[in-house]
């Protein structure tokens, strides 16, 4: 290029940053997200008070069994009754309910523990509790009732004049995730 040439397009240059007042700029703008609130559900399973219920299964009565001052002999059944209240709250919630076991102790005492359950939904039927079982928000506020048997059988030789100390079953709810 020749030398006068790069002298105007030099000037001209000068004079269109003088006259856009020195810089060169696109235009851009930005925004903020409204982001709002967004609130967390709840996963809880919760004992019913005063619910906690024993009956001696020998007999037709119910809640006929008093803990505090009955005693079990070989070939006994006793039951305990307590109920639970489930709280599952969440749009893509998903939980299973188990039961667990109840226990007797020292080690080697001869009282067997069983357990079962229902569950009823607000409204609704009872049904059998499996392993398993499960459950959603169509389940918020739904009753267990979680029913210990202890079982003294008709063969025991070791347990006279023993303290057994008793846990009785209970529930277990746990949220999973499906791919």
């Amino acid at each position: 290029m020749k030398k006068n040439t790069k002298v105007v397009v030099a000037g001209a240059l000068v004079l269109g940053l003088a006259a856009g007042g020195g810089t060169f700029a696109l235009w851009s703008s930005d925004a903020t997200v409204n982001g709002g609130g967004i609130n967390t559900g709840e996963l809880n399973v919760k004992a019913v008070e005063g619910s906690l219920a024993y009956d001696d299964l020998n007999t037709a009565a119910a809640n006929d069994w008093n803990a505090a001052t009955d005693k079990m002999v070989p070939s006994d059944k006793v039951g305990a009754k307590q109920q639970f209240t489930l709280t599952l709250v969440g749009k893509n919630l998903k939980a299973k309910v188990n039961l667990t076991d109840g226990t007797a102790s020292p080690s080697g005492t001869e009282v067997a523990t069983g357990v079962s359950g229902t569950i009823t939904k607000v409204g609704g039927t009872a049904e059998a509790l499996t392993a398993d079982f499960p459950v959603d928000p169509s389940y918020d506020g739904a009753t267990i009732e979680v029913t210990t048997t202890f079982d003294f059988p008709e063969v025991a030789t070791s347990t006279m004049n023993s303290a057994v100390s008793v846990t009785g079953g209970g529930v277990a709810l746990e949220q999973y995730t499906t791919p």
